[in-house]
């Protein structure tokens, strides 16, 4: 079977095999890539779909661009994000992280019925880091009515696509995330060790910060007490969270400012502009000075 590859917004790149979109039947497609400014560029429901399928197949986001929730309705589907494999039941969302590469696929005869609401904007990288879901990716909800009550209410305004709904949309999919992540109990900082929230603010006040020995040392303990706080609460080591927080800080100066890549990249403590450089291609898959130009370039058009 041929393998298809077609580039994806900004960042991301699709492969499928070329019976995937012919063998979806197409419920629902709600579309409005980036949105009105500034919203488009801070937190904005790009696209949503309800797809059903009864044939076997797969699709692969290589650095996947948004944060993405997949509710399934029906059926099973099996996800591989950043090397964890697991099978998705009916009632359970499936989150796509920012920056993550994801695969996901079905056998032979076996049939879905999901929807996807894929989020793009600064403000949902943060919120993917801030309100602790990186390191989760299967969900259940209590009662998952509501949830999926709300990204079809998120889907009916987006096919409107009034400006004066821009405001709305935006705060509808902030309140998703947000009660999604209370329920999910990953959304308050209160919920954490008290060692590990006062850690967490440490480094989001400094995305330079400290080496992680040094970091442990200034909280009263040791590094593999560090260690272990980080991968039972957040699913991350110390030095993974903080170069994400370092990525979006990265992000954020290099898309809303002047700066140059030598003072940005010394304000996040790097050595060299072409360290930093080299690290932001591999997260957002193009030099900074590209990223800039091309955020600048949507911003005109």
């Amino acid at each position: 079977m041929k393998i298809q590859k077609v580039s994806w917004r900004k960042n991301s790149t699709d492969y499928y095999r070329e019976d995937w979109f012919p063998e979806n039947r197409k419920v629902v497609i709600a579309s409005w890539n980036d949105g009105p400014l500034p919203y488009g560029t801070l937190l904005w429901p790009r696209y949503y779909s309800e797809v059903k399928r009864s044939v076997g197949g797969w699709f692969r986001f290589e650095n996947n661009a948004d944060l993405t929730f997949e509710y399934l309705l029906s059926g099973l589907l099996r996800y591989t994000q950043d090397g964890v494999t697991e099978t998705v039941s009916p009632g359970e969302i499936y989150l796509m992280h920012p920056g993550s590469d994801v695969v996901f696929h079905t056998r032979g005869t076996e049939s879905f019925h999901r929807c996807r609401l894929m989020i793009c904007g600064t403000l949902a990288r943060e919120l993917d880091l801030q309100l602790h879901l990186p390191g989760r990716n299967r969900y259940r909800l209590s009662d998952p009515g509501p949830f999926l009550a709300r990204i079809r209410a998120i889907a009916e305004r987006m096919e409107s696509h009034k400006t004066e709904d821009a405001a709305e949309i935006s705060s509808m999919v902030y309140r998703l995330i947000a009660g999604f992540a209370s329920e999910c109990g990953g959304g308050r900082m209160d919920s954490l060790p008290e060692p590990l929230a006062r850690i967490l603010r440490a480094m989001r006040e400094t995305s330079a910060g400290s080496t992680i020995r040094d970091l442990a040392g200034e909280h009263g303990m040791e590094v593999h007490q560090l260690m272990r706080l980080f991968q039972r609460h957040l699913g991350a080591s110390p030095l993974e969270y903080r170069n994400k927080l370092r990525m979006e800080s990265a992000e954020r100066l290099v898309a809303h400012t002047a700066l140059s890549m030598k003072e940005i990249a010394g304000r996040l403590g790097y050595r060299s502009p072409l360290y930093f450089s080299t690290a932001f291609r591999r997260v957002f898959g193009v030099s900074p000075s590209g990223y800039r130009k091309r955020n600048r370039r949507s911003w005109s058009e």
